[in-house]
């Protein structure tokens, strides 16, 4: 009985509170779109620095070392964090545009669904994964938890190096996608305009979507990665 109740003790505080969750969801945004710059040479090297994610070496980007990668911070820091934290952040869009009608190569960085809103983005997000959602439900542990985030991290840097060099001139843009069942129709958060009247984009030419590394869930929230690329021009969707 003292083995079974010490082990549940052990379980219950390596469970993570909803605080822990945002702060995990935040890291997994930071990490992500940190990777992606890095891996598709969007800032010179001395832009980034060195860190770890549980063993795994990887590269941040240091705000202070441009005005763009600053740029950057704080759509995610003022921005989507804060869309985030009042539970209103259904979807982000990070693209890479060779112009700003044209765009080769389109990353959907990160969806994200609270398990407290389960909308169609929560069920889309287990759709692609759906022969592993047993699997997916059980990562309610730090542990697991950790060694998902690490999978999705390691399965974005491989399909990388698949990918053709980018021009070098590009822009980049992201997109925030809100509940709308719970999001007030006046709120924009620091540094985003209202782009409901703006269309979205679709490609003209094939396009290949890649779900990265599966999803990483806690009781809160789950976060999935999915890639989208192609090397023709997009259109505005009528």
């Amino acid at each position: 009985m003292a083995a079974r109740t010490a082990q549940r003790t052990r379980q219950a505080t390596d469970t993570i509170t909803e605080v822990q969750s945002v702060t995990l969801v935040r890291n997994i945004l930071r990490s992500s779109v940190s990777s992606i710059a890095y891996l598709r040479y969007l800032f010179p090297e001395d832009n980034f620095e060195d860190t770890q994610l549980a063993g795994l070496k990887i590269k941040s980007l240091v705000p202070s070392s441009n005005p763009e990668v600053a740029a950057i911070n704080n759509w995610l820091e003022k921005g989507v964090f804060d869309a985030l934290e009042k539970h209103y952040l259904k979807a982000m869009v990070f693209s890479i545009f060779l112009n700003q009608t044209i765009q080769p190569v389109y990353w959907k960085a990160t969806h994200l669904s609270s398990v407290t809103h389960q909308t169609i983005a929560f069920r889309w997000i287990l759709q692609p994964i759906a022969q592993m959602a047993s699997r997916i439900l059980l990562l309610c542990q730090k542990s697991k938890i950790q060694q998902a985030w690490c999978t999705m991290i390691r399965t974005l840097i491989t399909l990388s190096h698949t990918l053709p060099p980018l021009p070098s001139q590009r822009n980049l843009a992201m997109r925030l996608y809100y509940y709308e069942d719970v999001t007030p129709a006046d709120y924009d958060p620091p540094g985003f305009d209202n782009a409901s009247s703006d269309p979205d984009f679709e490609f003209i030419a094939e396009t290949e979507r890649i779900e990265v590394g599966g999803s990483v869930r806690t009781r809160h929230h789950a976060v999935s990665l999915r890639l989208d690329t192609a090397l023709g021009a997009i259109r505005e969707r009528s």
